[in-house]
């Protein structure tokens, strides 16, 4: 994708909705605290539930950081 087209891209209304509304996401999963996700008796669910609530924190960053014109975590790495 043309830089210009990303600029394009990343200016629409549409794009900054969407900013908005992942932002407010990773804001509500980050603030999800351990005592929400403990499983009593089960440490194992509880350290698995952590782990998602992670995972899709990352995700939602990887997204916003297109949102944004960072496309570095898409383009292939030329080693490989």
């Amino acid at each position: 994708m043309q830089q210009e087209q990303i600029d394009e891209w990343k200016s629409s209304p549409v794009t900054e909705k969407l900013r908005d509304l992942i932002a407010k996401q990773i804001e509500f999963l980050s603030a999800t605290s351990v005592r929400e996700v403990f499983t009593p008796f089960d440490a194992q669910r509880t350290h698995e539930v952590l782990c998602s609530l992670n995972a899709a924190v990352d995700t939602w960053e990887i997204a916003l950081e297109a949102l944004n014109g960072d496309w570095a975590f898409f383009e292939e790495d030329e080693d490989e």
